[in-house]
């Protein structure tokens, strides 16, 4: 995430002479919201803030929340998306029993024509309105980013609860440990194929460092000699 936010910017500013009239300002706010929010991410990550640092990084989460409505239209769930196919094909249905009627009662094609055509411009009114209602950034991870600023104020910098270090180790330890297990009773296999690979390690260790470097100590108190004199 940290190496996304320093190229994603630079990626949005190349593709934005590039664009049309028409899309120019929609990139210029998606470009705003994504500057945003990558100041935001590389500000909180300071081992040291001030009360002025803490004032950009809420101003930075304002900029964030202002121009985020840009990406509302990618913010459709698969419940949402459902909600308007249902929605859609239930209207068509009625609408096409509007239209038989019209038919029989011998409405001219004109007539039918531009009763087809409100028709439709009602039913993507309709859509519309579902999925504005059902798309927001109303969800915990883009809550959290507004007490970022009181708990660094409180708890100091946010770099001492990283959970990286325990992810990297769920990666490198608990997966690949289960792979090279059976699946039969994993976690006890995981936790004794890893408790000797390190007695090993802290073996090897000892071993090195009762090794007589003849050399290197050799080169050290000559150093050590001329430090002295």
């Amino acid at each position: 995430m940290r190496n996304l936010v320093k190229v994603i910017l630079p990626c949005f500013a190349a593709s934005l002479p590039c664009s049309s009239a028409v899309e120019r300002p929609i990139l210029t706010q998606a470009m705003n919201c994504v500057r945003s929010i990558g100041d935001f991410t590389l500000m909180s990550q300071y081992k040291s803030h001030t009360d002025k640092t803490i004032q950009y990084l809420e101003q930075y989460l304002k900029a964030v929340h202002d121009h985020k409505d840009v990406f509302n239209e990618y913010r459709k769930d698969k419940s949402t998306v459902r909600k308007g196919r249902e929605v859609t094909t239930r209207i068509r249905g009625d609408n096409s029993g509007v239209m038989n009627q019209h038919r029989l009662s011998g409405a001219t094609g004109v007539k039918r024509c531009r009763i087809a055509e409100e028709q439709h411009r009602d039913l993507d009114g309709i859509v519309a309105e579902i999925y504005e209602e059902d798309e927001d950034f109303n969800f915990v991870k883009i809550h959290l980013l507004s007490h970022f600023g009181y708990y660094v104020w409180r708890f100091g910098n946010i770099q001492m609860y990283s959970t990286e270090l325990g992810e990297a180790s769920q990666k490198t330890m608990i997966k690949e440990g289960y792979r090279q297990s059976n699946r039969n009773h994993a976690s006890y296999q995981i936790l004794r194929t890893y408790a000797r690979l390190d007695s090993f390690k802290i073996h090897e260790m000892n071993v090195k460092a009762r090794i007589p470097r003849p050399i290197q100590d050799e080169l050290h108190n000559e150093q050590h000699k001329r430090q002295v004199g």
